[in-house]
Order: structure tokens, then C-alpha cells, then sequence
């Protein structure tokens, strides 16, 4: 059974019952489960919103250890683990690593060039953000950036974040505006 998506102007629309393909058409389930009410969340998230990112990395096991400290920290799970890709998932969207090819790993990662700068993750608010900085990055011995947690008022009047690498130097950021 698949959940079928009823759309107008780019937004799913949800009524009180989760609509279903049966075999000899829709029908409504009366009394939707836990896992309905999942599927029509899903079915409720705006067009055109991040799915998925995925990343390449130079060693997959020393990325996985890093992003599976970090990304179970702040709510995610892990949805896949296979030779080449791992990927975690809060519920709206999901992260994957890849193991970059052997003749690719040569080329480092700086933010400075050409393509991607920085991943930003929201926080709930600036204490998560000081706890995040004392109970995960310096625990770890994480290069953090820019001197640590700050008010970034350039940004918006109570921007404040943390600034810090993963193994391959891609930068990322715990933030709460």
C-alpha cells in the first residue's frame, strides 16, 4: 500500500482521513495507525524543501564515527549502513556519506572554492548550542572555528552559533536564530 499525495499549488493537502492505494483504487482507513500519521507528515512537507544531502568523504569508517556522534546527538538516526554509504534521518530529511573514489581523494575539500561552504543545523536554542560546544565538540577534541560559540548580530539580531569541521574539513554549523 502506498500513500497517495493530493497536491494544490505545491503543498499536500491532508484531510482527517490517510488516503491509500488499494488494489481496486482509493480507499480510506477509518482509524490511521502511528505509521499513517508518519506517512501523512511527510505527505504535508512543503515543495521544493531539502529531501536529502549527500556528502563525500576520503574514509567512510572515520566520517561515520564522526557523524554518527553528531547527528544522533541532535536527533537523527541511523536509516543505512552498506559498504559505500551510510545515512541518518530526523524524520524530514536525511544525510548520507559516501566513500569517495580512490582517484577523487587527492582533491581536499575547502570551503573557499568553488561549491559547497558550510551545512547549517538549527538548534532549539543558544543554551543546546553552549551544551552542544561543552558535552560534544571539546569532549571530542573537535576543530572548532571562528573562537567558539557567538552572537552573530550581523546575521540577524539573535543569531548565535558554533562553527566547526568534520574529518575532510567541511564546515558545519549548530545554530539558533
Amino acid at each position: 500500500m502506498l500513500p497517495r499525495k493530493i497536491s494544490s499549488n505545491g503543498t499536500h493537502l491532508l484531510s482527517l482521513q490517510v488516503l491509500f492505494e488499494h488494489e481496486n483504487g482509493t480507499c480510506a482507513r477509518p482509524n490511521p495507525t502511528p505509521g499513517d500519521l508518519q506517512v501523512a507528515q511527510m505527505m504535508t512537507r512543503k515543495t521544493g524543501s531539502l529531501q536529502h544531502i549527500e556528502i563525500n568523504v576520503t574514509n567512510l569508517e572515520t566520517s561515520k564515527g564522526f557523524y554518527e556522534g553528531f547527528l544522533t546527538w541532535i536527533g537523527y538516526n541511523r536509516v543505512m549502513d552498506e559498504k559505500d554509504i551510510a545515512g541518518w534521518s530526523n524524520g524530514d530529511i536525511q544525510i548520507f556519506l559516501v566513500n569517495c573514489e580512490p582517484h577523487y581523494r587527492s582533491a581536499e575539500f575547502h570551503r573557499k572554492h568553488v561549491g559547497l561552504n558550510h551545512v547549517a543545523f538549527r538548534a532549539s536554542s543558544r543554551e543546546d548550542v553552549d551544551r552542544f560546544f561543552s558535552e560534544f565538540l571539546s569532549t571530542r577534541r573537535i576543530t572548532v572555528l571562528y573562537g567558539g560559540p557567538k552572537a552573530y548580530p550581523e546575521y540577524s539580531p539573535t543569531y548565535y552559533s558554533v562553527y566547526f569541521e568534520d574529518p575532510d574539513r567541511i564546515k558545519l554549523e549548530f545554530m539558533h536564530a
